[in-house]
Formats: structure tokens, C-alpha cells, sequence
């Protein structure tokens, strides 16, 4: 096992669990600790092995609340509560994601994305507003949204949901106009960083999401 891999494993035997414990009880300070254990339920749960996922990050909770990855730990979380269906149960942990992120604004997340595509993909019409408000206030920070949404696929992303909510909401020009800059976002080829240019870029075109805006934004 390399020197990282021990908190990075993907499956979790109860010797797999004895090995990473064994290690995470000879790291020195608690960050690293904390680090760790955020890590390895990452691994976790992108393995589909959320109950040991989430339990990592609740012993993270405790040990570290002031943690500066808290706003990770929260988004981990949320997309654990996801995966078993507790979807309102992953609002809330979004929710303390932003929380944590404005208690360090230098550390961000993409929680506030996530939050859209919840309430877009769930239907959850009570949360467009605050939806609406988390890019109010994005656009008010230095750099704007552009310095959020660096990336096409989160141009794409954002724009799709605004096209979705306004729509919705009674703006049906509005929502185009979102719809057609998420389609140009869609469409890009390039990241527009020379040595990473094809970082970012939208790689699915065929999901439901894609063919919502497709139809929103088409002309005639």
C-alpha cells in the first residue's frame, strides 16, 4: 500500500477498517487526522459504501467542528443523504455548507450549485428563491460570477437551472435567454487554460437536464 493509499481505500472489510484506523491513530496533529477521515469517506462513498462514508465524516464533526474543510464535510454529506433518498436531509447539509463557507470565505465549494440542482432536479419549487439569492450574492462578491463559474459545465449548469426557475416562474423570455448562454456553454471545446484545455467541458449532452434547455432555447 503507497504511502496515501491507506486512506483511500475503496472497499471496507472489517480489516480494511483496522488498517486505517491503525494509520489514522499515528497521524501527529488533528488537521491531518480530520483530513484523512474526510478523504477516505469520500472514497467511500463514491464506492457506494455511504453508512461507513457517513460515519467517517459524523467522527470528523465531532472531533474537528472548526475544521477548515467543514464546508467539504457538509457538501460529502449532502451527497451521501442523497444517494439514500433523504434529499431534504441533504438541503439541510448544503445549507451548513454555505454557512461554513461564509464563516471562510476562502475556502469554496461548489455547495451553492449543488443546492440549484437539487431544487431543480427534485422539484423542489419552495427553494428557487433561495436559489435566486445564492446568486444574487455571488454576483455581488469580488470577481463576480464570472469567478465562480470559471469552467464551461459551470456556466452550463447555472444557466440551465436559471432557464428552468424563471420559466417556471412565469419568465419564459428570461428563461430563454439562459437557456441559449447554457447551450453556447454546452458547446464549448475548450477550457480556456492552455495547459488543462479540456478541463471542465459539459461531456454529456444526452441527459434530461441537457434536453430541457435544448428545448427552451431553441428558436421559432
Amino acid at each position: 500500500m503507497g504511502r496515501e493509499d491507506w486512506y483511500r481505500q475503496t472497499t471496507w472489510t472489517a480489516a480494511d477498517e483496522e488498517a486505517f484506523r491503525s494509520r489514522l491513530r499515528r497521524c501527529r496533529s488533528q488537521g491531518t487526522r480530520a483530513q484523512c477521515l474526510r478523504i477516505q469517506a469520500l472514497y467511500l462513498e463514491q464506492a457506494g459504501l455511504v453508512d461507513p462514508a457517513m460515519q467517517l465524516l459524523g467522527e470528523y464533526l465531532e472531533t474537528c467542528r472548526e475544521g477548515s474543510e467543514l464546508s467539504m464535510v457538509y457538501g460529502q454529506l449532502a451527497a451521501c443523504h442523497e444517494r439514500l433518498g433523504n434529499v431534504r436531509e441533504a438541503v439541510i447539509c448544503l445549507r451548513s455548507a454555505l454557512a461554513a463557507e461564509e464563516a471562510r470565505p476562502n475556502m469554496r465549494t461548489h455547495a451553492w450549485l449543488e443546492f440549484g440542482r437539487i431544487a431543480v432536479e427534485h422539484g423542489f419549487v419552495d427553494l428557487f428563491d433561495d436559489f435566486l439569492r445564492l446568486v444574487e450574492e455571488r454576483g455581488r462578491r469580488a470577481g463576480g460570477l464570472r469567478g465562480e463559474t470559471v469552467f464551461p459545465v459551470q456556466r452550463y449548469l447555472l444557466n440551465a437551472y436559471l432557464a428552468i426557475i424563471y420559466t417556471s416562474r412565469g419568465e419564459p423570455s428570461r428563461g430563454r435567454e439562459h437557456a441559449k448562454q447554457a447551450l453556447v456553454a454546452a458547446a464549448e471545446t475548450k477550457s480556456g487554460f492552455s495547459r488543462h484545455p479540456e478541463l471542465g467541458l459539459v461531456s454529456d449532452t444526452t441527459t434530461d437536464l441537457y434536453r430541457r434547455i435544448a428545448v427552451m432555447g431553441a428558436d421559432g
